[in-house]
């Protein structure tokens, strides 16, 4: 609160008296805000804005890099995931992540207010020829990221699908 007194000598003293009333900082985001948010951290390479969206407990997990039983490495904790991706956005000159299509939110069954927000998202960097395409998944409870992953596809895989589903016709 912040009061402001002051006497104003043009209208015989009339006291004048503004009060403000601090507003405090939006704490809750909806899921496409958040998703918003993640596409432009990591299109600005900021690890710390894309960690501040994630839960405390908050997990990512990387495909890329499995683990020892063949599972996606999974960054436990708003430090680790800041952690990771400050360490691909070291690894590469330049990485662009542009959104092409986000799937209508699913509710999540063991979570109350909890939704699952797929997108397909293109990914480019230096060492690439043209964009890949990209699969990302959020869960989220409240806006607050509780599990993600981002997925870039294989272009071998991208040219099999559709002649895969031809071939389905």
């Amino acid at each position: 609160l912040e009061l402001y007194l002051r006497r104003a000598p043009w209208c015989g003293g009339y006291e004048a008296r503004l009060v403000y009333e601090a507003v405090p900082p939006r704490t809750e985001r909806d899921a496409a805000t958040t998703l918003r948010h993640f596409v432009a951290a990591f299109h600005d390479r900021d690890s710390l804005a894309i960690a501040a969206l994630y839960a405390a407990a908050g997990a990512h997990d990387d495909p890329h890099r499995p683990d020892e039983a063949g599972r996606p490495t999974r960054h436990v904790g708003q430090v680790a995931v800041q952690s990771y991706f400050a360490g691909v956005f070291h690894q590469v000159p330049w990485l662009a992540l542009r959104l092409r299509d986000v799937q209508p939110a699913e509710t999540l069954s063991d979570q109350p207010g909890g939704v699952r927000l797929r997108a397909q998202v293109e990914y480019m960097d230096a060492r690439l020829d043209a964009p890949r395409a990209g699969a990302l998944q959020l869960d989220l409870v409240n806006g607050q990221i509780f599990a993600s992953r981002l997925e870039v596809l294989d272009p071998a895989a991208q040219q099999e699908a559709p002649e895969a589903a031809a071939d389905a016709r």
